[in-house]
């Protein structure tokens, strides 16, 4: 075995309609198990469940779930209504995977709890590179990684 660490990388693509909704803690603790990775959750659906902004928090829960996890994980949900682009809805979403690039830090604080993130491009990088989007989460979940536990 070579001296590179073995990781494990959970990017999830959800095909889903978004009609659904749980309890927070329930909610929270999906998106900690994808915040102690570098994981990011995409959405993709036909459009039969619109989304409502106003009510992504109501009556003690959380809806649309996917619209959720993909905003906490720093990407996006798309909707396509029409049956014949969905292919390449999805293949956009591959070529996002592909195309995706990963910082790494060392958090100071092995802490098992969230703590922000904030990224910003250059002045430079965005001169030079014009139009070019940043997505990231923003929050991680300070815990030892799988390597640094043994």
């Amino acid at each position: 075995m070579s001296g590179k660490q073995n990781r494990t990388v959970c990017r999830s693509c959800f095909l889903y309609g978004d009609h659904c909704a749980t309890y927070p803690r329930e909610a929270e603790t999906i998106i900690e198990s994808v915040l102690e990775t570098s994981g990011v959750v995409f959405g993709i659906s036909d459009g039969r469940w619109p989304f409502d902004p106003e009510r992504l928090f109501a009556a003690g829960q959380i809806y649309y779930l996917i619209h959720y996890y993909s905003q906490v994980t720093g990407e996006q949900y798309y909707t396509v209504s029409d049956p014949k682009l969905l292919s390449a809805a999805l293949d956009y979403i591959l070529s996002q995977f592909h195309l995706r690039y990963t910082t790494g830090f060392k958090p100071r604080v092995i802490d098992g709890k969230r703590h922000t993130i904030r990224m910003e491009l250059s002045k430079e990088t965005q001169r030079r590179y014009q139009g070019v989007q940043s997505r990231f989460r923003q929050e991680y979940l300070g815990v030892a990684s799988a390597s640094t536990s043994h």
